[in-house]
């Protein structure tokens, strides 16, 4: 039967699991998933800005995770990319972004750190505001409107991989029938 074949590969798709040595936990993983514990060390960063390099408020610290630092967003500002600088009011560097989530209007921002003592040096605290230097093009690059709108996934597909695009599933049934169409009109060598 093929579905149990799927089955045996969905199985077969899984690293043996890792045990977390804190809580005596399995940890299941994909075969190409990456654990936070197994990336690089986070570098600190000694950036400071001088006072005439202006710095807005891009968010809120929402909640402190573990070794990841929650920066929920003020709305109506531009969405920063990853490996954007975060300040604090004192002008000093936080970290880099790690990475983004959430509604576009209203991302969220996650600063990576090597462990919670990590963060209990630099005296982060839950509700610090956090800033960002729109000016200063070495320390902010934004995600642009033109890269919102290409269509991703959630990356949900073999070992947790993004699918092919005749993989795609349309939620819009115009975008459907213009894909189709699309493939349709793909030149033949008689129209030549």
């Amino acid at each position: 039967d093929d579905d149990d074949d799927d089955d045996l590969i969905l199985i077969q798709d899984f690293d043996e699991p890792q045990y977390d040595k804190k809580s005596d936990c399995q940890k299941l993983k994909t075969k190409d998933e990456v654990l936070l514990e197994e990336l690089p060390a986070v570098e600190d960063l000694f950036i400071s800005v001088p006072e005439d390099v202006e710095l807005k408020p891009i968010g809120v610290v929402s909640s402190i995770l573990s070794q990841l630092v929650i920066v929920e967003s003020v709305e109506n500002t531009p969405a920063l990319n990853e490996d954007s600088i975060i300040f604090r009011e004192d002008r000093h560097a936080v970290g880099k972004v790690f990475e983004i989530f959430g509604p576009v209007r209203h991302p969220y921002y996650v600063i990576r750190f090597n462990d919670e003592s990590h963060i209990q040096s630099k005296g982060l605290q839950t509700r610090e505001t956090m800033y960002f230097a729109p000016a200063v093009k070495d320390f902010t690059q934004y995600i642009f409107a033109e890269k919102l709108k290409e269509r991703g996934s959630d990356a949900s597909w073999k070992n947790d991989q993004e699918p092919p695009p005749e993989a795609l599933d349309y939620s819009d049934d115009e975008k459907e029938k213009e894909a189709k169409q699309k493939k349709k009109k793909k030149p033949s060598k008689k129209n030549r």
